[in-house]
């Protein structure tokens, strides 16, 4: 299977107000040539669950509002992390390989 992976170098986090019905809160991820995704946290509504391609090398991804402090907590504290994306339009935030007993 041939996948797409593009290191995580930086993000934006963005927690919208209660007038946004929908979105709670949007990460948008970049590599070194630029944004690769929008990840976009719903409240408790129904989730949309393709990854949809906004633009040239951009992907927006849709999380429950639950979701939102693993993915957090991934970014924050892991390192590298990747975007990775297949020819089957399946996507994830992936680490890179650890070491057993890493005690994170």
């Amino acid at each position: 299977m041939k996948e797409k992976q593009v290191e995580i170098i930086s993000y934006q986090y963005q927690i919208h107000s209660c007038l946004s019905k929908e979105v709670y809160a949007i990460i948008r991820l970049h590599s070194k040539v630029g944004r690769i995704a929008k990840l976009i946290f719903l409240r408790d509504t129904s989730l949309e669950t393709a990854c949809k391609q906004d633009e040239i090398d951009c992907s927006t991804l849709y999380y429950m509002k639950s979701d939102l402090p693993d993915i957090i907590e991934i970014l924050r504290n892991e390192k590298p992390v990747y975007f990775v994306h297949d020819e089957n339009n399946v996507t994830r935030i992936a680490t890179g390989q650890e070491s057993v007993g890493n005690q994170e």
